[in-house]
């Protein structure tokens, strides 16, 4: 069970890096005094696009793979 949080927590984290870095999340902070607020903004555009992306390069693997072996299956 522990193992199972550790791998959970490890792929959250690189969602989070890696989201970060793709431009999908953005943090900002704001200090009073007495206060400091920390502001997390999700750009639902930019991941969709990249959502999108990456489902284009999904099919387009996969037909390359399909047209490999249909030439295999004729030779």
């Amino acid at each position: 069970m522990t193992k199972l949080l550790g791998v959970m927590a490890l792929i959250l984290i690189c969602i989070g890096v890696g989201g970060y870095f793709l431009g999908w999340f953005s943090f900002s902070s704001e200090s009073t005094q007495k206060d400091t607020t920390i502001n997390v903004t999700v750009n639902k555009e930019k991941v969709k696009e990249d959502e999108e992306k990456a489902k284009e390069a999904i099919r387009s693997a996969g037909q390359k793979i399909k047209e490999e072996v249909q030439s295999l299956k004729k030779n």
